[in-house]
């Protein structure tokens, strides 16, 4: 015998056997009991079930079946008040002074204000339109100007470049460049 090991008899073990087979049958009991109630349970819920549909059911016919007829209002009041609304506008449109559209260089009143308001910025501004136009038209002249030099910049070099070219060749080259230079004259 190791020393873990504990010595027991027939009897002790018949006893121990026992209580766990008597333990064993009270929780099958127990579980009896427990299956037993759940399965009533779950028949009261699926009663409840059934008459909540039912309930459900009942709740949508009589709603379904209600049907609520309002009476058409009387807007004869408020159309009135907002006929005479409309009329209170018309008459204040109408009330109003006729103003009509006048261009006025010489007024009845305030001409020394009107003349050095409206004439002293007119003067200022017809100045400013006069300088501008020429400055625009100085520009425009310049431009011009710098692209006719560039342009005879680059025909100078080519006159230069044919005479270079004249001066050193021979006679007969002379002669053929001469030549050329009288047809492209007569093409011009």
């Amino acid at each position: 015998m190791k020393k873990d090991e504990i010595a027991m008899d027939e009897q002790s073990f018949t006893e121990v056997l026992k209580t766990i087979l008597e333990h064993e049958d009270q929780t099958q009991k127990y579980m009896n009991g427990v299956e037993a109630q759940r399965k009533q349970d779950a028949g009261q819920i699926e009663k409840q079930l059934k008459y909540n549909e039912q309930l459900i059911g009942s709740f949508e016919k009589k709603y379904s079946n209600i049907h609520i007829d309002a009476p058409k209002p009387d807007l004869s009041e408020v159309n009135a008040i907002i006929d005479k609304g409309f009329e209170n506008v018309k008459a204040a449109v109408e009330a109003r002074p006729n103003r009509k559209f006048q261009v006025i260089l010489y007024p009845e009143y305030h001409s020394k204000e009107y003349f050095k308001l409206v004439y002293g910025r007119l003067l200022f501004w017809w100045y400013m339109f006069m300088l501008s136009f020429l400055g625009y038209n100085m520009a425009k002249d310049a431009l011009n100007a710098y692209r006719a030099n560039q342009y005879n910049k680059e025909g100078n070099t080519h006159i230069q470049a044919w005479d270079n070219l004249y001066k050193a060749a021979s006679k007969k080259t002379k002669a053929s460049m001469s030549e050329v230079l009288q047809q492209a004259e007569k093409n011009q």
